[in-house]
């Protein structure tokens, strides 16, 4: 015998995440995101773009990543994880936040540094 439970409060998130996954743009983002954390995309950003040399590549994979932080903001802000998921979603929330520094941090050396600017290094495209 299936049973059909209404949840509302599931129900709201899904809505919200269907809609955020829907309208996410950088206006939008920038008003769920603060400051800090814009700036660092911002940055993340252009660094994508000069690195794939492609403008909606780069756009796309900054997209999926506001997508992705925004989903896991509404599930978190409703409840929607036991410990487990909490300890791994905080692993998650480091290591981004890791991979943004580290990759902000590099393109800032290397455009600080026009004479190694001149060679490109094993990692760097083309």
């Amino acid at each position: 015998v299936a049973t059909d439970v209404f949840n509302s409060k599931n129900l709201a998130v899904q809505a919200q995440k269907k809609i955020l996954g829907k309208m996410v743009s950088k206006s939008i983002a920038t008003t769920l995101i603060d400051d800090t954390s814009s700036e660092v995309l911002d940055e993340l950003y252009r660094v994508t773009k000069e690195y794939t040399q492609n403008k909606k590549e780069a756009e796309k994979i900054i997209k999926n990543l506001i997508k992705t932080v925004i989903k896991l903001a509404i599930l978190y802000r409703n409840n929607q994880f036991n410990q487990d998921e909490l300890a791994l979603m905080e692993k998650f929330k480091k290591k981004v936040h890791q991979l943004a520094m580290t990759v902000v941090s590099f393109h800032q050396a290397v455009m600080l540094n026009p004479q190694k600017n001149k060679k490109k290094t094993p990692y760097m495209k083309s």
